[in-house]
């Protein structure tokens, strides 16, 4: 039992040894700095779920921020016509 539970721990971390990155990866197939990129299908162990959630959330922030630009604009175009009708005072 002992034996067993020994190969399976060595099995087990001999696997993570293998991982690699796509950095590591592009080089060791004679890729160099410049010609990688990050870009491309991998999400990086996001479940569908995960990335569902991360798109929804990115909607309502933009919907937020632009909720509160029109906020802003409005205001700003209120204290314009505000200052368009009071008359300017002239020094004499």
């Amino acid at each position: 039992m002992k034996k067993i539970f020994m190969l399976v721990l060595m099995v087990c971390s001999a696997s993570i040894l293998f991982a690699q990155t796509k950095k590591i990866a592009h080089r060791s197939h004679s890729g160099s700095d410049r010609t990688f990129t990050i870009k491309g299908e991998s999400n990086f162990g996001a479940t569908p779920e995960m990335i569902r959630r991360s798109d929804s959330l990115r909607r309502e922030r933009v919907k937020r921020d632009s909720i509160e630009k029109m906020r802003i604009a409005d205001s700003l175009k209120k204290a314009a016509k505000k200052q368009k009708k009071t008359p300017a005072k002239t020094k004499n």
